[in-house]
């Protein structure tokens, strides 16, 4: 060819020798192996503001996925020298903070890679947990790690290229930070390894209140970790933790006492090492060191600026979600699907509905393009049986009509009625035990174990976010309240903190 032009308005090729030949232009579908991660995850972001998912390994690679069509957007390498720990969005979800075991903290466009700062940090011990947060006019990067202190940066606009210096340094741990969550308008609440909760305010930089994992001192080391936090916005100073030993506990961060726990039951007494919930509060999904998930119901659960519990924090579902242990959850509120990563580098998404859940796909792994819009593609998941019921069956494809929530309603009240009128003592095995510690009342009361229809319960909620007007019975079983059996009440005398979640005033 001695000249070339592409004509797009008529998807036409012109080529010219001694003469002119229009050659048509047609798009053509391959299928290849699309990159993925090949190290360790050590999390996966899902950001509602472009839409896109946002991974990142061990080997300081993030990739962006696009959650419409399964596919990678784009990915760039080397953000740290060493191993990347953490990571976190800013409010307007356009930077991407990371943190890395040499204690480096540094701020991305996430959308070209291109790196805008870096945080100074004296340390060079591993950066566990970091977290951007907004008060008022301010806004804050929280990170915590080994050197057991928690760094909080100003974020400020600047043209410069030193690290920037940390607008203050709170100090009050005695072992490894492990996680960070913050709640408007100034509570911050972080997490070590020995079992200890941090409940700081802002405003003031003051430590309000240092909560201790019961019982603690008779729990191995290995076991005392609280690995994760989460608060429930919906709720009133509700905060949520996931520790090595098993057990949820659920905080009044107001009040500075454990309100309630109960062991989570994950596969081989694993560790709850993931949190995450949704919008609304209505479901809270745990992940442990193994790879199994669980969605428990919690819709009407623990109204803690009354200290009023009326129910259980209910299981719904467990299944193997990876071959190892869970790195992170979160929740992709558009489409209503679970993200998980995990050490064995693999991200999924997973539906969920009355009829089960259902693998929605796997990231740079599925063959073609998906669309989240066409669900009879997701695939079932084995669900595990909860232990002392019968097995799950794996449920039919996903419903494009959930069931009415009239009928779940019915089928509740029902089913709670029984539990109501269920009395006696509570047994190891079978009801979950609740102490009154509004009326400073040891006594233990019984919530009787009940079957009622799990999936129309799972569709009530998810029809009525979170509308629910009864108190929901046992699912699959009901789980036991440990270690409050004999709890003796607070000297404060209004019996609102049980004396073994050890509170300490600051």
């Amino acid at each position: 060819f001695t000249a070339m032009s592409f004509a797009g308005s008529h998807s036409r090729l012109l080529t010219g020798t001694t003469k002119l030949r229009p050659w048509p232009l047609v798009k053509a579908a391959t299928r290849s192996i699309k990159p993925k991660h090949e190290h360790a995850l050590c999390a996966a972001l899902y950001n509602k503001n472009f839409h896109q998912i946002v991974s990142g390994d061990e080997s300081a690679q993030v990739c962006v996925w696009d959650v419409e069509k399964g596919e990678m957007v784009f990915h760039y390498t080397d953000l740290h020298q060493t191993k990347m720990t953490a990571m976190a969005f800013d409010e307007a979800g356009r930077r991407l903070i990371t943190g890395a075991n040499d204690g480096t903290v540094r701020v991305w466009n996430f959308s070209n890679g291109q790196c805008l700062a870096e945080l100074k940090n004296d340390g060079q011990l591993e950066v566990s947990s970091i977290t951007f947060i907004v008060e008022g006019q301010n806004k804050f990067i929280v990170a915590g790690g080994w050197n057991r202190k928690v760094l909080v940066w100003r974020d400020e606009a600047s043209g410069s290229s030193a690290p920037v210096e940390p607008d203050r340094t709170m100090a009050g741990h005695e072992e490894d930070i492990l996680s960070i969550a913050y709640s408007p308008p100034n509570l911050l609440a972080t997490s070590g390894y020995d079992g200890r909760l941090l409940i700081w305010n802002m405003d003031s930089e003051h430590l309000k209140f240092t909560l201790v994992t019961p019982h603690v001192e008779k729990l191995d080391v290995d076991q005392r970790a609280m690995w994760k936090l989460v608060f429930l916005q919906k709720r009133s100073q509700a905060l949520v933790s996931g520790s090595a030993d098993g057990k949820l506990r659920f905080w009044n961060v107001k009040e500075g006492c454990l309100v309630w726990e109960q062991h989570s039951h994950h596969k081989n007494s694993e560790g709850v090492v993931a949190l995450a919930t949704e919008l609304t509060n209505s479901f809270l999904f745990s992940g442990d060191g193994a790879g199994y998930m669980k969605i428990w119901d919690i819709c009407q659960f623990l109204n803690v600026a009354n200290l009023d519990q009326r129910g259980n924090v209910l299981e719904l579902v467990h299944w193997r979600a990876h071959d190892e242990c869970i790195a992170s959850v979160d929740y992709v509120e558009k489409h209503r699907l679970i993200l998980t990563a995990s050490t064995d580098t693999r991200i999924k998404l997973w539906s969920f509905d009355g009829n089960g859940v259902f693998l929605a796909g796997v990231l740079g792994e599925s063959l073609g393009l998906w669309s989240l819009s066409e669900r009879q593609g997701f695939e079932p998941v084995e669900l595990e049986p909860p232990r002392g019921s019968r097995p799950a069956s794996t449920g039919a494809a996903p419903s494009s009509a959930p069931a009415a929530a009239g009928e779940a309603a019915t089928a509740s009240k029902a089913a709670a009625g029984a539990a109501q009128a269920a009395g006696g003592e509570g047994d190891s095995d079978g009801g979950s035990s609740k102490l009154n510690v509004r009326s400073g009342s040891r006594k233990l009361e019984r919530e009787e174990t009940a079957e009622y229809n799990t999936p129309d319960m799972i569709q009530h909620i998810l029809q009525g976010r979170g509308q629910r007007k009864v108190a929901a019975p046992g699912t699959f079983r009901s789980l036991r309240t440990h270690d409050l059996a004999d709890v003796s009440l607070s000297p404060r005398g209004s019996g609102d903190t049980p004396r073994n979640s050890r509170l300490e005033r600051h």
